[in-house]
């Protein structure tokens, strides 16, 4: 009996360590290169939307202040040329303005977001790396990010085309408006 044991025990730790070689695997921590694919397409896209963000606001706010001294002195009763368009030439450069205005406001939303995101997705992604959230938890946080991420890039993109798209009304406009402001204050200084 004495030596049956021996033998028993020999097949016994082979049998615990081929069991073993399947076991440990399982209980090792996830794959998680899907996710961080993932996550790196977001940080790619946020980053797309960050590259959309070069326009320089505060030459933008420098034009909006400049469109609104124009604009209360033409608009005033005291101008030399009060014509039919430059009354038009007025109500669409006073649009104009509104529209940088908004630009503005939006324009500083999108660079907060897009600080947000990009601070978000680097400490999900460290997380992730780090096999310190769950997998469930992290399916239903990607589905979700994305649909923000996906939302900011669309808004940026609408932001920045807005404002090109003004750009040749604004030039056209800007040049006639200019015109009749330079007339207006000459005339002024001359009094």
């Amino acid at each position: 009996m004495l030596k049956l044991f021996p033998k028993v025990s020999f097949s016994l730790i082979i049998i615990l360590f081929t069991v073993s070689l399947f076991i440990l695997p399982s209980c090792k921590k996830y794959d998680n290169s899907t996710q961080i694919r993932r996550i790196d397409t977001l940080i790619n896209w946020n980053n797309k939307a960050k590259g959309m963000l070069i326009i320089d606001a505060q030459a933008i706010k420098m034009r909006v202040d400049s469109m609104k001294i124009k604009i209360s002195l033409l608009d005033s009763n005291k101008i030399k040329s009060t014509g039919v368009q430059l009354k038009s030439d007025l109500v669409q450069y006073n649009g104009l303005m509104l529209r940088y205005i908004d630009f503005l406001d939006n324009y500083a939303v999108a660079e907060f977001d897009n600080s947000v995101n990009s601070r978000f997705l680097d400490d999900l992604k460290k997380k992730i790396v780090d096999h310190k959230i769950q997998n469930k938890s992290l399916d239903t946080l990607m589905n979700h990010q994305e649909k923000i991420i996906q939302s900011h890039l669309t808004q940026t993109q609408e932001i920045v085309n807005t404002i090109f798209s003004i750009e040749e009304m604004y030039q056209r406009l800007n040049t006639r408006i200019n015109s009749i402001y330079e007339i207006n204050i000459n005339i002024r200084k001359e009094k």
